[in-house]
């Protein structure tokens, strides 16, 4: 049956889609390397409460290569800070992950930056000159304890929107505010040689992305790892994620110094201090 209503709206959509197909732009969301990360935390004041609340989002989005509806639902009853084998870890449960195959959830987990002296109870920001988060110093734990303190969150959801601190933050919240400081992130990549990105390049969808681009070329993870990193469905070549689970619970804890959440920020200043850092802590 005829509908004008829905007439209208198939054709508009119709149309965006040739415009693109035209102008060969891509579907998919953009890559961030850690440089345009770093100078994306360079324009958020440590002291404001929205910029610590997407400060978090940041990191905790890109250490735990998070989908747009998993860090929605996110509650603090989903996570803990536990200490294993002398070193504090995050802990979360993902209610809602594609990687869930009996629906019970799905349990990952990340450690602090490598280099980092802060813990859950005594967080470790470091700033700029200007008072803003220092983006080659990113800690997804640390960050994620100062936004809860900061913001005093003890229970809901993790991320709040800007307007309501009692309302859940939007998915397209996250669009906004890359979006906004789209100049500032583009002038960073101008610093290294890298073309600049476009606006719609930039979405709520760009940190799995980044993560899984940083994991493949700079820390050259297995795709078993990214697999199970990435909380990726079973594949039709029929490997198992919870084997691959069972082996990484027996991977000692500082090999956690090699996950994305360590080591993104750090890659801002060169794979070379990463290494370093990464070197002191073993030798501890």
């Amino acid at each position: 049956q005829y509908d004008p209503d829905w007439y209208d709206t198939i054709w508009a959509l119709r149309k965006v889609c040739s415009v693109r197909l035209d102008s060969n732009r891509p579907f998919k969301a953009a890559a961030l390397c850690p440089v345009t990360v770093a100078s994306l935390l360079a324009t958020l004041s440590a002291v404001n409460a929205g910029d610590a609340n997407f400060a978090a989002v940041l990191s905790l989005g890109l250490a735990f290569w998070m989908r747009p509806n998993e860090w929605f639902f996110l509650d603090v009853e989903c996570m803990a800070f536990v200490k294993m084998r002398g070193i504090e870890l995050l802990h979360i449960l993902f209610v809602i992950s594609k990687g869930d195959d009996d629906s019970s959830g799905v349990v990952r987990r990340t450690a602090h930056r490598v280099g980092c002296g802060g813990t859950s109870t005594a967080p470790e920001i470091v700033l700029d000159g200007d008072g803003h988060f220092h983006g080659a110093f990113m800690c997804p734990v640390c960050y994620l304890a100062y936004h809860l303190r900061f913001n005093e969150i003890k229970t809901g959801p993790v991320f709040r929107a800007r307007c309501n601190p009692c309302a859940p933050m939007r998915m397209n919240a996250v669009t906004k505010e890359l979006r906004a400081r789209l100049p500032a992130m583009n002038e960073g990549r101008a610093g290294i040689g890298a073309r600049p990105l476009e606006k719609f390049e930039v979405t709520n969808r760009v940190l799995r992305p980044s993560a899984a681009t940083y994991a493949d070329t700079e820390l050259g993870l297995t795709k078993s790892r990214s697999t199970h990193d990435g909380r990726w469905a079973n594949s039709t070549s029929g490997e198992n994620i919870h084997d691959d689970y069972v082996r990484f619970d027996d991977v000692p804890a500082r090999e956690l110094k090699k996950s994305v959440g360590s080591t993104f920020g750090a890659a801002a200043c060169g794979n070379r201090v990463v290494q370093y850092l990464s070197l002191i802590h073993i030798s501890e």
